[in-house]
């Protein structure tokens, strides 16, 4: 566990987030390339 739950749940959702968005940014291109 670290000393800080708060700051560790923050950096979670962060790359949580991040990881959401490029997805979705990839799979737009896709189907862009795709038509």
């Amino acid at each position: 566990m670290t000393p800080y739950p708060m700051l560790e749940k923050y950096f979670h959702n962060f790359f949580i987030n991040i990881f959401m968005h490029s997805s979705h940014h990839v799979r737009s291109v896709l189907d862009a390339s795709n038509q």
